[in-house]
């Protein structure tokens, strides 16, 4: 699916897609529900301006790979210029 950019849409498939969590843990968690049978062949922790993602290769049996976006901890809120009054 894409988005109104053109952008590939599936979720965890870009930054700009990443899967929301938690923890580590949480990630794990995701991979085992929505890939079943895929390992993690390598794990990199990512820092930019819009926070700390963690983006795993996954390889399925067959040997199909792809990569994962996870942004971890919470959505970022706005930020907004701090008060006048």
């Amino acid at each position: 699916m894409a988005d109104v950019r053109g952008d590939d849409f599936e979720p965890g498939s870009s930054r700009r897609h990443a899967i929301v969590v938690r923890s580590v843990e949480e990630e794990y968690v995701w991979l085992r529900e929505h890939y079943p049978g895929h390992r993690v062949t390598s794990q990199a922790l990512c820092l930019d301006g819009n926070g700390l993602f963690d983006v795993l290769q996954i390889e399925s049996e067959s040997g199909d790979a792809r990569e994962l976006h996870f942004a971890l901890g919470r959505p970022l809120k706005k930020r907004t210029r701090p008060s006048t009054r």
